[in-house]
């Protein structure tokens, strides 16, 4: 079963319910980025029955470490697997440009994903842009596109930010295929596609140290991490990649091996697998 929280706990409970009286094995994947928060929230009743689907079901899937020790804090006789989301790797990988920095978005526009934390660090990273080759794209739709738009316009920035709205497949690979940089300021994150997407093609990536992310993101190797809502951390760290263009080259090969070692779709076939031939 597939879970996330608030009515996916209720829906996904109710079928437990019912798994349990027939005896029929369960396996629940949390994939919910503000479970814990959501929990905390619950009265006694409610974590009661969050806690006894965690502790009978026959194992808990997780995105990765964080997750697996929020869930055994909550309860520790869970049976809690660590298998990480995959990607397909394409052959593509991206090159260094010298005429135009591409960064990239992609996301639901609300605050949870701090888009507008980007925006303004990418106001501190224009004004060290003399050439005018530093561009950044925002690909998604929410409630805060509208607000964003608007600031990006008072702001002065609405040649330099291109909003493309809610992208298909198709899309989104040619965008993927032409950024240079993603970066994803997120609150709270389980373990997002997007980067998982962004590093298959060999992108570096800047984004915040939450959830797992620091699993596909490490500091300094493939990319940069910092702190949800350091504005000046996040420009700082999307400078030290564009002006170095030799790291730059590094992070992408880095990138590129992370995706293939950690997130292909073979190693999550397998893994599931592994996991499903264990239920007895």
């Amino acid at each position: 079963m597939h879970m996330s929280y608030k009515g996916s706990f209720i829906r996904k409970y109710l079928i437990f319910l019912l798994c349990q009286r027939y005896h029929i094995p369960t396996l629940v994947h949390l994939h919910g980025s503000e479970f814990q928060k959501w929990y905390q929230t619950l009265n006694p009743v409610i974590k009661h029955r969050v806690n006894q689907m965690l502790r009978d079901s026959n194992s808990v899937i997780v995105l990765g470490d964080f997750w697996k020790t929020t869930i055994d804090q909550i309860e520790s006789r869970a049976n809690t697997i660590i298998i990480r989301n995959a990607i397909k790797i394409p052959q593509e990988c991206v090159v260094w440009n010298d005429k135009k920095f591409r960064i990239i978005f992609l996301g639901v526009l609300n605050r949870r994903k701090g888009t507008e934390n980007l925006i303004r660090a990418f106001e501190i990273i224009k004004d060290s842009d003399k050439l005018n080759k530093i561009e950044l794209v925002i690909a998604g739709s929410g409630p805060e596109e509208k607000y964003l738009k608007i600031l990006c316009k008072e702001r002065k920035l609405d040649c330099f930010i291109k909003f493309l709205g809610w992208v298909d497949s198709k899309e989104k690979r040619k965008l993927l295929k032409t950024g240079n940089l993603l970066v994803l300021p997120s609150y709270n994150e389980g373990l997002p596609i997007s980067i998982l997407e962004a590093i298959s093609y060999g992108i570096p990536v800047v984004a915040t140290n939450v959830g797992d992310i620091a699993s596909a993101v490490f500091d300094g190797k493939n990319g940069y991490l910092v702190q949800p809502g350091d504005i000046m951390g996040l420009a700082e760290a999307i400078l030290k990649i564009i002006s170095d263009p030799s790291k730059y080259q590094d992070f992408s090969n880095q990138s590129k091996y992370i995706a293939k070692s950690k997130f292909s779709e073979e190693n999550f076939f397998q893994k599931m697998l592994q996991c499903y031939l264990a239920i007895k």
